[in-house]
């Protein structure tokens, strides 16, 4: 290639015909240290190179890259001795190019110009983020879904007085108003997950969540029950999103290890979020109507989205580089300029494809995805059973009044705290210096020793609780010490069930979780419709006996992969293999 000469553009030069002297067309720019910020679009050392380009009115103006000119547009490192420039820091060309140059000026021109990430240090990455602003979005990601969440079985302490309100209603129809709204999540991957890639994590979520609490509406103010389980329906349909999104968010800013402490707020406030509805729900049905419980609702999830929408950021990688290429190409006017995801285009084939058609092909041929879902969804199914099954336990059996029935739930939140922290200090001492001893690389099978904690601690406390629950000869507090057992045993296995499926199959991440999550709403939307005459034919001791006895059957689910997970890997075409990198 034939040298075309290069400016340093603090210099200025003779231009045009009347030979006017001209600066820079732009200054370089300043990090927070004083030193010179890194290029936006330049390569390594070692040679220096120029593109000739027209600028306005057909006057020749040079771009400067340093580095090879086939190499990446990447951040040079900062100990680089070479003069470094901001991306566009251009000169009027001094002298008249040659017609060869020119050709090959022609040429370089007509080369898009690539705009990336600065390399792995990059600041305005999520994952290289403060760790003040890290957890903040994590709160107020955990805010959105907790909402959504509490809204989903808000509605279950109101079926006595909707059963009073509307004759001839029976409980069966009423129980509908929770069982629609997790039906409505079924519909989320397929419309709500395409959208997160199109335009980000925060607008889908943000209108689903509005979108719930607005639909709220629908049962405040309802003439009938087909409003109520229509409003209900929708309600949940737009709550779809924040529980489709949440997980890919709650990762996008955090490496493995963070990753997994992370998913424990975000996913905790998906599972625990339920638990509080029942007490919340029966003071408020007690002390107002059942009309409130959706009132609140609407002004619950109205503040917290008017909340995230001011201060929320966007955790989308992919999406906040499209934002800065836009904002260089304003800034320079070079429209060349883009980054690799400007022209990806979601067609409705590859929408079909990813959250429709694989998801089903997945869960019918990936065995770590059909037993993993299974006994996750069941974990979920059994969380919104709970949810008759304590006030049928001590409303019957031990004559606590409505709202009060409810408070032997918040045990079950105390066994989440714990598992919590039993997850976190698994993390930090056992995982990550695997990871680190393996230079970065996640076995995805590390995820499972406290899935398999949790899978033998499940049961057992449901056996505790079966007979002791409705005995008005046992304490209250014993079977709220099983509750302990319970809650730290479910959150175990359901956090570390999505953990799991994400590091396993990490290349078909989207519609492994699509198929996951279908499956979960169905089992959640299907367990409170035969609960209460579950309860009410067996009893307490039997009816949660037998849902012991199937979480024993459960047991060897984590334990098998754990030892064999590696091997049934290598057989898939779809997962993670025992000897990629992540």
């Amino acid at each position: 290639m034939s040298r075309v000469r290069t400016v340093d553009p603090t210099v200025s030069c003779d231009q045009g015909k009347g030979g006017r002297q001209r600066g820079a067309d732009s200054k370089r720019e300043k990090d927070s240290t004083g030193a010179e910020g890194p290029n936006l679009l330049r390569r390594p050392e070692p040679s220096v190179i120029s593109a000739g380009k027209t600028g306005r009115g057909g006057v020749p103006y040079v771009i400067l890259f340093q580095g090879q000119p086939d190499a990446l547009l990447t951040a040079s490192s900062p100990a680089s001795s070479s003069p470094t420039l901001n991306a566009f820091d251009v000169e009027k060309a001094p002298t008249p190019i040659s017609s060869k140059e020119e050709n090959e000026s022609e040429e370089i021109n007509a080369t898009p110009l690539l705009h990336t990430w600065h390399g792995s240090s990059d600041p305005e990455h999520p994952t290289n983020w403060p760790l003040a602003k890290k957890l903040c979005t994590t709160v107020m990601l955990a805010a959105v879904t907790f909402t959504i969440s509490l809204n989903s079985a808000m509605f279950e302490p109101a079926a006595e007085q909707v059963m009073q309100d509307f004759e001839g209603v029976g409980r069966e129809v009423t129980v509908l108003g929770t069982s629609l709204y997790l039906l409505g999540f079924c519909f989320g991957p397929p419309f709500w997950g395409p959208l997160s890639e199109k335009f980000g994590r925060k607008i889908p979520m943000l209108t689903g969540s509005g979108g719930a609490a607005l639909f709220s509406l629908l049962p405040a103010l309802s003439p009938n029950i087909p409003v109520i389980l229509i409003g209900r329906f929708l309600a949940g349909a737009f709550g779809a999103a924040p529980a489709t999104i949440v997980s890919g968010a709650a990762t996008d800013n955090w490496h493995a290890v963070g990753r997994g402490i992370n998913l424990t707020v975000a996913v905790g406030s998906i599972f625990g979020a339920p638990l509080f509805a029942p007490l919340i729900g029966g003071f408020i049905v007690k002390s107002a109507s059942w009309r409130w419980t959706m009132w609140v609702m609407l002004i619950l999830g109205g503040s917290v989205t008017a909340f995230c929408a001011v201060f929320l950021p966007e955790t989308y990688a992919p999406v906040l580089l499209k934002r800065r290429t836009r904002r260089l190409r304003k800034r320079t006017g070079d429209q060349s300029i883009h980054c690799s995801f400007d022209n990806e285009k979601t067609a409705l084939n590859v929408i079909c494809n990813v959250y429709l058609v694989r998801p089903w092909i997945l869960i019918f041929t990936e065995p770590i995805l059909v037993l993993v879902t299974i006994y996750h969804a069941f974990i979920y199914g059994i969380l919104y059973l709970f949810l008759t099954a304590y006030p049928f336990a001590f409303n019957h059996a031990r004559h606590w009044s409505p709202g009060i029935d409810g408070l032997p739930l918040l045990s079950l939140h105390i066994g989440i705290l714990i598992s919590v922290g039993i997850t976190v200090w698994y993390v930090c001492n056992y995982f990550a210096p695997r990871v680190a001893a393996a230079n970065g690389r996640v076995v995805p099978e590390d995820r499972l020793p406290v899935m398999i904690f949790g899978a033998a601690l499940f049961p057992a406390g449901l056996f505790w609780f079966a007979w002791t629950a409705a005995n008005a000869n046992v304490h209250w507090m014993v079977p709220c010490a099983a509750g302990v057992v319970i809650g730290c045993g479910m959150f175990c296995v359901f956090l570390q069930c999505i953990a799991y499926l994400i590091e396993v199959y990490l290349p078909v991440a989207n519609s492994a979780m699509a198929s996951n999550s279908m499956v979960r709403a169905l089992f959640g939307a299907g367990f409170p419709l035969f609960a209460a005459s579950m309860y009410e034919r067996l009893g307490v001791p039997w009816a949660t006996s037998l849902l012991a006895a199937i979480a024993v059957a459960m047991i060897p689910v984590p334990v098998v992969f754990f030892v064999f997970g590696d091997r049934i890997r290598s057989w898939s075409k779809n997962a993670v293999s025992a000897t990629a990198d992540r």
